[in-house]
């Protein structure tokens, strides 16, 4: 290649950015507009990925779902590391979490509703094996979590921890999923195959 068919793509390279940049305009959403409440898209988005949303606004009905959910999926060995989770429920929690744990009870940092989304971290549970390990993960969220994109989640997020972000923070978006083989759908192929969302109304904690 001459030096000048070299300078002329490099050129065409450069105001390709520079048009680039410029269309690229602060404030401008590429988000699709959706005027509906954050809970309604959230639940939808959630139910579309294979995840399930438990809404309770009192700590009898978040008890009496909470029994529904253990007696019908037959879960008996539950994990919570999280002592102000632990304190919401009136069971015995397994001390440890192995190969025998049923499930595993977290909080979460945000829920992210236009992609049904939970975001969960290190900093709750001092470990990542308890949202990875368990075949079933149960979440417990509050109401004043939820936010309506990612990109205010990481805003938040890098606010709250300033300059300690947790050594690990977790995106989880329905059960654990793959097409892999054979392109068939197949939940749990690399952790839980089961989420379970229970959103809280803040008023009643």
């Amino acid at each position: 290649m001459s030096s000048s068919s070299r300078e002329k793509i490099l050129k065409r390279l450069q105001n390709d950015a520079r048009d680039t940049a410029a269309d690229a305009v602060p404030g401008i959403s590429f988000f699709k507009p959706d005027d509906r409440p954050l809970l309604q898209i959230f639940q939808e988005q959630v139910l579309s990925v294979q995840g399930e949303l438990i809404k309770c606004t009192s700590r009898d009905q978040l008890l009496q779902a909470f029994n529904i959910v253990l007696i019908e999926k037959k879960l008996e060995r539950i994990y919570c590391a999280e002592p102000t989770i632990r304190a919401l429920f009136n069971i015995d929690f397994t001390p440890t979490l192995n190969h025998t744990s049923d499930a595993a009870i977290t909080g979460c940092e945000l829920l992210v509703a236009h992609t049904g989304s939970v975001i969960v971290s290190t900093a709750q549970t001092k470990s990542r094996r308890t949202f990875a390990f368990p075949p079933v993960h149960i979440v417990v969220a509050y109401s004043n979590q939820l936010v309506g994109h990612l990109d205010e989640a990481l805003k938040l997020l890098a606010r709250k921890y300033d300059q300690h972000l947790p050594s690990q923070i977790t995106v989880i978006t329905g059960p654990s999923r793959t097409a892999d083989i054979e392109k068939t759908l197949v939940l749990g192929a690399h952790g839980p195959k089961e989420l379970i969302i229970f959103y809280l109304d803040v008023d009643f904690v």
